[in-house]
């Protein structure tokens, strides 16, 4: 026959083992837990990083890009003023007379073929 107290002593042993198990468990749950809100926290601030990055990308390639036609259109001023001759700057559409060729012929009103009264040139 079985002694009483030494199924009363593996019960308890048994339950010890079970309760540990389930606080290791409850342990492992809780790690998990931290360490998903952890990364979810590490990829909402990822995400606004990135947007922040994105944004000055933007805006600085707005800022090279206004520069740079800036420059070229102060380039394109300088070239119409250094050949002179007729030129009316107000506007493409505007221009009444303009030079078309580098030997500095006029041309006709905006409108028509600049090769019309270039030297050798044919209609």
């Amino acid at each position: 026959m079985l002694d009483p107290a030494a199924v009363e002593r593996a019960e308890r042993s048994l339950d010890e083992f079970i309760n540990s198990r389930l606080k290791a468990k409850d342990k492992a749950n809780e790690l998990e837990e931290a360490w998903a809100e952890s990364e979810r926290k590490h990829r909402q601030r990822r995400r606004e990083e990135n947007r922040e990055a994105w944004r000055c990308f933007y805006l600085e390639q707005a800022e090279r890009l206004e520069r740079t036609a800036a420059e070229l259109a102060a380039s394109h001023r300088a070239r119409a003023a250094m050949l002179g001759g007729g030129v009316v700057v107000t506007g493409a559409r505007e221009c009444r007379v303009f030079l078309c060729s580098p030997h500095q012929v006029p041309c006709r009103p905006v409108g028509r073929w600049c090769a019309e009264l270039s030297p050798g040139g044919g209609g």
